[in-house]
């Protein structure tokens, strides 16, 4: 601080303190010396009005007190009161948060570029991009991570093992969750339609020129190059559209 900014804060303080009738000298010299006391010490000085061990003895302490409020003074009447915890709710955490990103020297760049990396790491769950959008939320996540805060600042720049961390559990996810949809992709078909290509199956019946064939337990209605018998075996063909393109021995092609 400059001195002009020093002398300032020290008549500030010393006003304050006459005001409130309490040691003015000692807030003057907290200001300019950072003088500091213990809760003993700052009672037996004037600087604090009383001790308290908890809530209780805080309300029993404060009763009978007068207070000096806009409409004049008033009397507490603290004796005996019950006191109720009430935590804060959303509202009252996200204005504390605002309040202590402004205060702490945070890389608003970095928090925009973590966001990012939870958006992308978020999207690579729903899309299939293959870990494209993975990838680019986890290096998104340790850039951000490396400058949130001026790490020149003791104890304020995040702990490198956290970040890491974090993004490696994040590459671990999107690599687990990459190799399992590339595993689906690679599986056989195992319902609708397409399940029948390449399968075995067995001619059961020739009806009025009509084939049947048992495949995968079901009977399904099959036409061949060439005629089929009851007892023979097939197999399906590769077909796109219902033309078949090969035949591996005798076709088989759903009608």
């Amino acid at each position: 601080m400059t001195a002009k900014q020093i002398n300032d804060t020290a008549a500030f303080i010393r006003g304050l303190a006459d005001q409130r009738g309490r040691n003015a000298v000692w807030a003057e010299r907290a200001v300019r010396d950072a003088v500091s006391l213990t809760a003993a010490e700052a009672l037996q000085q004037n600087v604090i009005d009383l001790v308290a061990t908890n809530i209780t003895d805080l309300l029993m302490q404060i009763d009978g007190r007068k207070v000096q409020v806009a409409g004049g003074k008033l009397k507490l009447e603290t004796k005996g009161l019950i006191t109720k915890a009430q935590p804060p709710d959303w509202r009252h955490r996200l204005l504390l948060a605002l309040f202590a990103l402004q205060l702490l020297p945070v890389n608003y760049a970095a928090l925009a570029l973590i966001l990012l990396g939870f958006a992308l790491l978020a999207a690579e769950l729903v899309t299939p991009a293959f870990g494209v959008l993975g990838v680019g939320g986890v290096v998104a996540f340790i850039a951000g991570g490396l400058m949130l805060f001026d790490r020149d600042v003791p104890g304020l720049g995040v702990p490198l093992p956290l970040i890491f961390g974090l993004a490696l559990t994040a590459a671990a996810a999107v690599l687990l969750g990459g190799s399992m949809a590339l595993r689906a992709r690679r599986a056989p078909v195992v319902s609708g339609a397409e399940q029948l290509i390449g399968a075995p199956g067995e001619v059961t019946q020739v009806i009025d020129g009509q084939t049947w064939a048992l495949v995968h337990g079901e009977h399904w209605q099959v036409r061949a190059k060439t005629p089929l018998q009851p007892g023979q075996r097939v197999r399906g063909v590769v077909f796109q559209l219902g033309r078949f393109w090969k035949v591996k021995g005798p076709g088989l092609v759903i009608v």
